[in-house]
């Protein structure tokens, strides 16, 4: 039986999956001090938990989570996130090639933006999965590199120019990176899958973002039961 992990950084994120799946086969459950949820079919068990926003949160949980089970297969990591670029617009979905940090500078070592010492500056998806939904032919599935870092990016706290320091960045998300960080580190496949809720340069974006956050959880999870063929 394959097992999967899913982080969704909020509850509403969840929310939406949950209620796409057969309530009868999901269990709660607590272990190590986390709570969760476990579906399980015929081929197949989800690990499912809220990670809270953030990227210590989202490694904090998933490492814990990886205590507790072993043999993952990949952790899938699903919700929303804010565009950066003219061609991602709101409900479209983005399927990461590659995510990291855009709050990381050791740049006084020589290293590029956004990356560790003896890290790569670049953590990359899954390539089995993102061939995969490439097959499907879904309507509204772009591709491109995700930035993650600690802040709910507006055009009032973070430049624009920032995104000329990485290669091509078109979405944003407080978690993937740290997320991939720690897949990395275990040799764990990972996929984010991020619906777009705003845009992250444009005025109001929180107002938006608000307003879109359930329908893009909703498109972002039946994408990954999709992918899963659940």
């Amino acid at each position: 039986m394959n097992r999967y992990v899913i982080i969704n950084a909020q509850k509403e994120e969840q929310d939406a999956l949950i209620s796409k799946l057969p309530s009868k086969k999901i269990v709660s459950e607590t272990a190590g001090n986390i709570s969760f949820k476990r579906y399980i079919n015929d081929n197949m068990e989800l690990i499912m938990f809220v990670s809270g926003i953030g990227k210590v949160n989202s490694a904090y949980q998933l490492t814990k989570i990886l205590t507790i089970f072993d043999n993952i297969k990949c952790v899938y990591n699903v919700g929303v996130a804010g565009s950066v670029n003219k061609f991602l617009n709101i409900g479209d979905t983005l399927i990461p090639t590659k995510t990291c940090y855009f709050d990381v500078d050791l740049t006084t070592f020589n290293h590029s933006r956004g990356q560790f010492s003896d890290l790569p500056l670049y953590f990359y998806s899954n390539e089995k999965d993102i061939k995969k939904i490439e097959k499907m032919e879904l309507k509204n599935i772009k591709y491109g590199l995700i930035i993650s870092g600690d802040t709910f990016i507006t055009k009032n706290n973070v430049s624009i120019d920032l995104l000329s320091e990485f290669d091509n960045p078109v979405a944003c998300d407080m978690e993937s990176a740290a997320i991939a960080h720690v897949c990395y580190l275990e040799n764990i496949p990972f996929l984010i899958i991020r619906t777009i809720t705003d845009k992250a340069f444009e005025d109001h974006n929180t107002n938006v973002y608000n307003n879109n956050l359930s329908s893009s959880s909703s498109i972002a999870s039946k994408i990954l039961l999709k992918l899963l063929e659940i």
